[in-house]
């Protein structure tokens, strides 16, 4: 399988689970609160999420009616080829209450279920890693756009993910339908290993030498 080499290499260029939590429980505001928890839960790009710009495809955003509450998911339109069809994406229960609950206290009408531009979703995210300390994700040695972004969000769920499974192909194919990706190269450029990791496999493989040695 080829690995898209364009793909982030920056180790660090994620946020923990730990970090993100603070993030949200900083915001004073349930929509602010939901714009992240939903970035980093669902994997979405944000401009699936906010409302679309002036200029924009029109397909784009988040709306009511595409969030199917009896089955946890949502229905998501694709950010860069319009005549792609719509793709299903899973949502946590935890996820979809926070949700519940803003919709319902929102105030104003919308279609959209953040009506608010990229750029503001931006700031938000910015804003809220700011309050506790994060000033810059990854690597200086190794990228240059540091920035806390609701991108780095998308990709903190990735790595996340491919951490939890140990980079299972099948799991693999389903992170790409979960996030979206015209290829699985780029989701699989998400297997990535810190030192110690690396470490620790390479230790293991001796390990299994040894037992193997002792059996005979």
């Amino acid at each position: 399988m080829r690995v898209d080499a364009r793909a982030m290499k920056d180790l660090r260029g994620f946020m923990t689970i730990g970090q993100i939590r603070q993030m949200i429980d900083s915001c004073d505001n349930l929509r602010d609160k939901v714009l992240i928890q939903m970035l980093f839960a669902t994997g979405m790009r944000v401009s699936e999420l906010v409302k679309p710009t002036k200029g924009a495809n029109p397909v784009l955003g988040l709306r009511t009616d595409n969030v199917l509450w009896g089955e946890n998911a949502l229905i998501i339109r694709h950010a860069k080829r319009k005549e792609n069809p719509p793709r299903r994406i899973n949502v946590d229960p935890g996820t979809l209450q926070l949700l519940r609950e803003y919709l319902e206290k929102r105030p104003g009408k919308s279609d959209y279920v953040i009506p608010i531009g990229r750029q503001m979703a931006y700031n938000i995210v910015r804003e809220a890693a700011e309050r506790v300390g994060i000033m810059e994700v990854g690597d200086p040695l190794v990228s240059k756009r540091r920035h806390p972004s609701p991108h780095k969000l998308r990709h903190s769920l990735a790595v996340h993910s491919v951490r939890k499974t140990k980079g299972n192909y099948a799991d693999l194919i389903r992170l790409q339908e979960q996030l979206g990706h015209s290829s699985i190269s780029t989701t699989a450029s998400y297997v990535q290993f810190s030192d110690e990791e690396q470490r620790n496999w390479y230790d293991g493989l001796w390990k299994e030498e040894e037992k193997d040695e002792e059996s005979q």
